[in-house]
């Protein structure tokens, strides 16, 4: 059976990631799927497993850069599983694919706080849970009551907070596991402050970061320890910020941004990558691990 007869949502071939990324980089992949609910996800990454295709996720294109030459396997899209609803007091449930953005909205519109650190954050809600994403002092893990997969074989499972083991920047997950969807438990507040914050960190963000350009957002992962600098300080201090290779651009404003002028490839910001990584090695003894999914052969 064809996989377009497996999938109810929409099933494409040779597709160029350019168009799904907010890199605007990439090249074309074998299938690019876009179920339509959980069900369906669980259906196509069935049919996947059995037909031993690679799968990467994906949700709105952010914190991911893909070769030129695109990926050997399938891309499952998210973006099609947007439900989001009250689900008890205090609670939201969100599909995998909701802008993270909706998700901020729809809890400060109900007068709930916890996400107000997410304000600003590119991505979605799949994105942003598997990433432990976080900012000014608050991540994910803070506010999640459970998460649902789809495992490898297509089957799905509901766990519990206290069964996950979040980290730095990441959700421990099982080999193929993809989120579905997560429930959200939130604090009640006046909506007047919850805003009020929201915008305070809208302001951070629009004073330091490159929210115009074309970004995957922060390219490493900050170092931990006593005493360490954030990856874009290491990088301003090594002289790097306004570096460039063809339109690829070490952000002048932000220097763990990196940031596509126009016609930038992929190789031009492994590139950059590469140069930031051996710079911060030979000067300051520091290995910089990268925050930014790399997907395809031209790594």
């Amino acid at each position: 059976m064809d996989i377009e007869k497996t999938v109810r949502g929409e099933v494409r071939r040779g597709e160029r990631m350019e168009f799904h990324t907010t890199y605007g980089i990439g090249g074309p992949v074998d299938l690019f799927i876009v179920p339509a609910d959980t069900d369906d996800l669980a259906a196509a990454v069935k049919y996947l497993a059995g037909a031993g295709i690679p799968v990467f996720p994906l949700g709105m294109g952010s914190n991911v850069l893909v070769s030129d030459s695109g990926f050997r396997g399938a891309v499952v899209c998210l973006r099609g599983m947007k439900n989001i609803k009250e689900a008890g007091e205090n609670k939201i449930f969100a599909e995998a694919g909701v802008p993270l953005s909706q998700l901020v909205e729809k809890a400060a519109s109900k007068a709930l706080s916890g996400l107000e650190f997410a304000s600003g954050i590119p991505g979605s809600v799949g994105g942003a849970v598997v990433m432990n994403a976080g900012a000014y002092g608050a991540e994910m893990e803070g506010v999640i009551l459970e998460v649902t997969f789809v495992e490898k074989g297509g089957s799905v499972k509901t766990v519990s907070r206290k069964d996950m083991d979040f980290r730095y920047r990441r959700l421990v997950m099982g080999e193929g596991e993809i989120v579905s969807s997560a429930l959200f438990l939130l604090k009640p507040d006046k909506e007047e402050a919850v805003r009020r914050r929201m915008g305070e960190n809208n302001e951070k963000r629009r004073e330091k970061h490159p929210l115009g350009a074309k970004s995957a957002g922060s390219v490493f992962k900050n170092p931990k320890g006593p005493g360490s600098e954030p990856a874009g300080k290491i990088i301003e201090g090594l002289g790097l910020k306004g570096k460039r290779i063809g339109d690829a651009e070490v952000s002048p404003l932000h220097g763990n941004f990196i940031v596509n002028l126009g016609k930038a490839s992929a190789r031009d910001v492994l590139e950059l990558i590469n140069i930031i990584r051996k710079r911060a090695m030979e000067e300051r003894g520091i290995d910089l691990q990268l925050e930014v999914k790399v997907l395809g052969e031209d790594r």
